[in-house]
């Protein structure tokens, strides 16, 4: 489709306009039309990003203002950026995160695809994550003997 108003180039913005009187009205315009339009086209991703992760995590939680103190990243710039600056910063923001991470992702804990070489690691992992849980409740009941086997049985685990 050609641009509407100048009528040369091909149209690649859609503006969707509504009139006073309540209707509607589609003009199909080429990029440097839509410029003199007044329809901007530049967008950053890390600004989107960052408006969507602000609207979802909202407010700092108590404590105040949230600092790394590695990176030295701040709760309000990672809303405004949209992007973590170190691995620690999840354990900083982690009370923030969690909500927006379950949100996004349904759940806190991977489980999709994972690379081949990791993916008996990661088994190994949350059977021996299985365990402790399990260790725990033993322990809690004063179920001693169970609790050792359980023990032993994450030692082997942990040695292969």
């Amino acid at each position: 489709m050609l641009c509407q108003i100048c009528k040369k180039n091909k149209a690649t913005v859609r503006v969707n306009e509504i009139q006073k009187d309540g209707t509607h009205k589609q003009i199909h315009l080429c990029d440097k039309c839509a410029k003199q339009y007044g329809v901007s086209l530049k967008f950053s991703f890390n600004e989107l990003l960052g408006n969507l992760i602000g609207s979802q995590l909202g407010k700092p939680g108590k404590g105040g203002k949230l600092e790394c103190l590695d990176c030295g990243l701040t709760y309000e710039e990672f809303k405004s950026v949209g992007r973590l600056g170190c691995p620690r910063d999840y354990e900083v923001f982690k009370r923030n995160l969690d909500p927006l991470l379950e949100k996004i992702q349904g759940g806190l804990q991977h489980v999709g695809k994972v690379p081949g070489n990791l993916d008996e690691k990661l088994h190994r992992q949350q059977e021996i994550n299985r365990l402790q849980r399990d260790l725990d409740v033993a322990v809690k009941r004063e179920e001693y003997e169970k609790a050792a086997k359980l023990r032993d049985s994450m030692r082997k685990l942990r040695e292969e």
